[in-house]
């Protein structure tokens, strides 16, 4: 059974050279971005190696799965901080 806080959060991450770079990122936003932006950060894919769809259904029982999710992506929705700041995620603790 994995630990509570790692359902809790879906079994998302963020590496910490993409939490930095997340930082500098923020000090030049794209043209267009307001002051002031609620920004998800997360990696691609999650800390579980079961399937996301499979762990969504095993622990979020409740959400709503609106298309089908193949392998382990993350769960987070992450396109407001490309759109905002050019972020993208490098980190994965898959390629180690």
């Amino acid at each position: 059974m994995p630990a509570a806080d790692q359902v809790r959060h879906l079994f998302g991450y963020v590496g910490l050279e993409d939490a930095a770079r997340t930082c500098l990122l923020a000090l030049r936003p794209r043209p267009g971005t307001g002051p002031y932006e609620a920004l998800v950060i997360a990696v691609d894919d999650t800390t579980s190696e079961t399937p996301t769809e499979q762990s969504l259904a095993r622990f979020c029982p409740q959400s709503e799965v609106r298309r089908p999710i193949a392998g382990e992506p993350g769960a987070f929705d992450v396109s407001r901080a490309r759109d905002a700041i050019g972020w993208e995620p490098r980190a994965t603790w898959r390629r180690r």
